[in-house]
């Protein structure tokens, strides 16, 4: 076994936090996700006591989204060589494009129909489908953040 040097634990700390960033993000959308659901029978802000069951279904539910997230980015960093992994800007383009998806969707006409069943209210919010899809990428890019890579212009100093 390899003893640890200062650049493997200072590269562990920062995907460490990559994935405590992840986890809050994921956590922080869910969140907002739940309060302006439409209420019905499964899940919406429907007072305090619910919404205290919902942090921790959403600490959760942020909790297995990033471990996917995680092994699956560990998966791509070992098996994909380094020159087709995504860089920082491909991150970044996806994390603001899912955002735009998540707070504009409905106005760009990606919504859906719901029917408030105690009112009877017909009410638009964005698709089921587009929302999760955005939300798993955002913590995708999150977790797996590309970190910075030392660029080595004598190959002999790396022995």
């Amino acid at each position: 076994m390899k003893p640890t040097t200062n650049k493997n634990l200072a590269r562990n700390l920062k995907r460490i936090f990559a994935l405590a960033v992840a986890f809050g993000v994921a956590w922080l959308i869910y969140m907002v996700a739940v309060i302006m659901m439409p209420t019905n029978d499964f899940s919406g802000f429907d007072g305090m006591v619910g919404f205290m069951f919902q942090v921790i279904f959403g600490a959760i539910i942020a909790a297995v989204i990033t471990g996917i997230s995680a092994l699956l980015g560990f998966a791509i960093r070992k098996y994909i060589p380094v020159k087709f992994q995504p860089n920082r800007l491909v991150h970044s383009l996806i994390v603001l494009l899912s955002l735009f998806f998540l707070l504009f969707g409905t106005s760009i006409g990606l919504a859906q129909k719901y029917t408030d069943q105690e009112t009877g209210i017909i009410v638009n919010h964005l698709n089921g489908v587009v929302a999760v899809v955005c939300y798993v990428l955002i913590v995708f890019c999150i977790a797996n953040w590309p970190m910075m890579r030392k660029i080595v212009s004598d190959p002999s100093a790396l022995k």
